[in-house]
């Protein structure tokens, strides 16, 4: 999960230099990410690596009932872990609010949340996939992901995901065919407009 470029609150490295170096040396290594093992090649001098990714239970994360009055807008939140984009989450529900009101409900899960209109907090994952069966739309915000798991249960619940350029989100987001991926904190707030304005467009990126 290239642990070695994560960076804990307190500003230090997530992974140990010994652990860092002792990673060339392990004869077998499977990544859950292309980026992951293509980066390790690259930056750390692995000699090669076996790709499987990551698969979502669809036992539990399906298609839900989504014809409401609101708009429901999900994100997971977590300001502990910088990289998560909880700033970016807080500015772009912000601006939503302004522009929409009481026509959207913003919503997170993970750490308890003062700026969204509903905050479910810690959530179980049985508890994320009621969540986001009933959702129209889930916004990823994170700098980088390894996988990012949340996007792609997102994508199996038939929700519009909104996604930045993460890395990880390649592994499964494809922008404008099933999900929009940006970085800009402009451009991600356009395309949840454009979503919260066209549920035909909604229903479409979500199949």
């Amino acid at each position: 999960d290239r642990e070695d470029l994560f960076v804990e609150p307190n500003g230090d490295i997530s992974l140990r230099d010994r652990s860092v170096s002792t990673y060339t040396k392990i004869p077998n290594r499977i990544v859950n990410a292309k980026w992951v093992g293509e980066s390790a090649k690259d930056e750390l001098g692995i000699s090669s690596f076996t790709h499987i990714p990551v698969g979502v239970n669809t036992n539990k994360f399906y298609p839900g009932e989504k014809r409401q009055s609101r708009v429901r807008i999900v994100s997971m939140y977590r300001p502990e872990t910088p990289r998560r984009g909880g700033k970016r989450l807080e500015r772009i529900f912000k601006d939503l609010k302004s522009r929409y009101g009481d026509a959207i409900s913003l919503e997170t899960f993970g750490s308890r949340c003062t700026f969204a209109d509903v905050d479910h907090s810690k959530c179980s994952q049985d508890k994320v996939a009621q969540i986001m069966r009933s959702a129209s739309i889930v916004f990823e915000p994170s700098d980088f992901q390894g996988f990012g798991l949340p996007g792609l249960e997102a994508m199996a619940s038939g929700c519009a995901l909104v996604s930045t350029d993460n890395l990880g989100i390649h592994e499964y987001g494809i922008h404008s065919v099933n999900c929009f991926i940006a970085n800009r904190d402009k451009d991600l707030f356009d395309h949840i407009c454009e979503l919260v304005d066209n549920p035909e467009l909604v229903s479409r990126i979500g199949e």
